[in-house]
């Protein structure tokens, strides 16, 4: 037995490093000295539910799992989904030391429950449960303590995903504890969008190139390459987007700061551009 009880030590440590939490392994030794004091080696899963209480066989998921992973027990499907569940939320547990919280104990217990009543995936039972683990250990809440309303209402901004656990456990907690709390939906925020389109980085350059070239001709520029002249040059230097059929509803106007530049006014609004 202290072979495999070494084996399992080996296990945990691998994972050191790649989970929030980890137990240590002599959280589980009795386990083993148990094993070791009644038939020398691990028994069957079967034996093992049957010799040994559910609070027993709960604490020491963690090592049904392992004996699961390396095939040292045998189950069906489904006790191995239970297994694999169990233990996840069993190692969670390490985050309060050796004192995990009591209300957080009998919440699982009724999850279980009602996880075999309406035979679910055992999955859900971790999913619902895993995020009351974190709000637990992020407010520092221990024995049977409850979260407050604020605290709630703290979490699930921060944690917008997690409001149908939350809503189980807060329902829990109303109906055994006869509290009044509730879970308040954070409200999702429009996005402010500007008052006008904006011109992306590809487009401009694509406009610098443009203006460049009108910049380049030697001729005086018609009517129709002064409102191109504008047209680039807005998009350009000032990233705004007007239509070319807008245009008519400007005004040009000379810049009384800077000589070589003019001031083109659009509805309500001035740009600056090289003269033509």
């Amino acid at each position: 037995m202290y072979q495999s009880y070494a084996d399992f030590s080996e296990f945990l440590r691998s994972r050191t490093g790649k989970r929030n939490f980890v137990a240590p392994a002599y959280r589980f030794l009795e386990f083993f000295k148990e094993c070791d004091l009644q038939w020398g080696k691990i028994p069957s899963y079967e034996i093992i539910t049957y010799t040994f209480d559910d609070h027993f066989v709960q604490k020491n998921m963690p090592v049904l799992g392992w004996l699961l992973k390396t095939h040292q027990i045998c189950v069906d499907n489904t006790t191995e989904q239970i297994i694999i569940s169990q233990a996840a939320i069993q190692e969670m547990f390490v985050a309060f030391d050796d004192d995990p919280p009591s209300i957080l104990q009998e919440y699982l217990c009724f999850l279980n429950k009602r996880q075999k009543r309406r035979q679910s995936k055992p999955s859900s039972v971790r999913t619902v449960f895993q995020p009351m683990i974190s709000l637990y250990y992020y407010y520092g809440l221990h024995g049977s303590q409850t979260p407050s309303q604020a605290q709630i209402d703290r979490y699930l901004t921060m944690n917008k995903g997690q409001i149908s656990a939350m809503v189980c456990f807060v329902q829990y907690l109303n109906t055994n504890r006869q509290f009044n709390l509730i879970c308040k939906r954070v409200s999702k925020q429009i996005p402010v969008r500007p008052a006008y389109k904006i011109v992306g980085d590809k487009d401009r350059q694509k406009f610098e190139r443009r203006f460049i070239a009108l910049a380049m001709l030697t001729d005086p520029l018609n009517d129709k390459e002064k409102i191109q002249w504008i047209n680039y040059g807005i998009r350009y230097f000032h990233r705004f987007f007007i239509s070319i059929k807008t245009l008519s509803d400007i005004d040009i106007k000379p810049c009384d700061e800077y000589e070589n530049l003019m001031l083109v006014q659009y509805d309500n609004k001035k740009f600056a551009l090289p003269k033509f």
